[in-house]
C-alpha cells in the first residue's frame, strides 16, 4: 500500500495524525462500556489529502490509507471506520472548496477532527507480530506447494510431448497404412474386372443357349434304329468334343469316353479320327438299308 502512495506526495500526509483523549461527542454509555480504546486527532489537512488519495487510489480504502501513518497499531478494516472516514474526509473537502483564501485555508489546516476508535477496531503490534509469524508459515507452505505445482506442471508438459510426439507417428502410420490401402483397392478393382470379364467369357462360352444344344430331346440310344443310332453316337461326340474344348490348354487331348447305360452295359466312346470304323459302319448301314431290315430285327 506505501508503495501506491509514492508517487502520490507522501509528505502531505507527515505529522498529521496523533492519539488524543476521548472524544467529548461520545456519548456516556459507550464510555462507561469502556468500549472505547483511543481517539485519534487528525487534522484537516490530512482529511482532505485523504479525500483526494482514496479517489486517486481507488483500489486503497480509507483505512488502508490512514493505517499507512500509524506506527504502533493498526486499524481494523471494518464498515463503520471505512463509513467514518468517508463522511468526515468528505464534508472536509467541501470546507476546503468553499473556502479559496489563502488564510482561511491555513487556519482550516490548523483544525483537528477527532476520531473514537473502539477497541475491536485496533490490532496491536503483538497481534502484528503473531500474523506476520503466521503469514511467513503459510508463505513457506505456499512456497512448497508452488514449487510441487510447478513440478507437477513440468511433469504435464513432458507427457503432454511425449503424447504429441506418439499422436504424430501414429497419424504418419495411418497415413502410410492409407496409401497401402488405396494400392490394395487398386488391386481389387483390378481383380474385380478381371472376374467380370472371366464371367462374361464364361457366360458367352457355357451359356443356357449352348447347353439346350447339348440336351437330346429326343429317344434313348437304346430306344432308337440303328441308323438314328448312329447319327446320336456322332451328335454325342461332337457335343463331348465341345464341352471339353478346355482341355486342350492343359495340354490334353481326349481319345475316348465311357458311358454306362440303363442296363449297366459300357458304352465306350473313341473320340480320335478313325477312319476303319467309320467306314465299316458305313458298310453295315448300307446292307441293312439295301435289304429294309428294321430296327427291330
Amino acid at each position: 500500500m506505501s508503495d501506491n502512495l509514492k508517487n502520490y506526495d507522501k509528505v502531505k500526509f507527515q505529522d498529521t495524525v496523533e492519539i488524543g483523549a476521548h472524544s467529548p461527542n461520545l456519548k456516556q454509555h459507550f464510555l462507561d462500556q469502556d468500549v472505547t480504546l483511543i481517539t485519534l486527532d487528525i487534522k484537516y489537512s490530512f482529511l482532505r489529502e485523504l479525500f483526494k488519495a482514496r479517489h486517486s487510489f481507488p483500489n486503497l480504502t480509507y483505512v488502508e490509507i490512514l493505517n499507512s501513518q500509524l506506527q504502533v497499531f493498526r486499524l481494523v478494516q471494518c464498515e463503520r471506520l471505512e463509513d467514518r472516514l468517508y463522511k468526515i474526509s468528505t464534508n472536509i473537502a467541501q470546507l476546503y472548496a468553499k473556502h479559496s483564501g489563502g488564510n482561511q485555508k491555513a487556519k482550516l489546516d490548523r483544525k483537528i477532527k477527532k476520531l473514537a476508535v473502539f477497541r475491536k477496531e485496533v490490532i496491536h503490534s503483538d497481534e502484528l507480530s503473531d500474523s506476520l509469524e503466521q503469514f511467513k508459515y503459510e508463505n513457506v507452505t505456499l512456497a512448497v506447494r508452488c514449487r510441487q505445482l510447478l513440478e507437477c506442471m513440468q511433469t504435464c508438459t513432458e507427457s503432454k510431448e511425449i503424447v504429441e510426439r506418439k499422436l504424430q507417428s501414429l497419424e504418419k502410420k495411418l497415413e502410410s497404412d492409407g496409401k497401402q490401402l488405396q494400392k490394395v483397392e487398386k488391386k481389387l478393382q483390378i481383380a474385380e474386372k478381371e472376374l467380370t470379364n472371366a464371367q462374361d467369357v464364361l457366360t458367352t462360352v457355357c451359356s443356357p443357349e449352348d447347353n439346350l444344344n447339348y440336351v437330346n430331346n429326343g429317344k434313348s440310344l437304346d430306344a432308337v434304329s440303328s441308323s438314328q443310332w448312329s447319327r446320336k453316337i456322332n451328335m454325342l461326340k461332337s457335343n463331348i468334343k465341345d464341352a471339353l474344348w478346355f482341355s486342350e490348354s492343359y495340354g490334353l487331348q481326349p481319345t475316348n469316353v465311357i458311358f454306362h447305360d440303363s442296363l449297366g452295359s459300357s458304352v465306350n466312346l473313341e473320340l480320335g479320327t478313325n477312319n476303319k470304323d467309320m467306314e465299316k459302319m458305313k458298310e453295315f448301314l448300307f446292307i441293312m438299308d439295301r435289304f429294309k431290315i428294321s430296327d427291330q430285327a
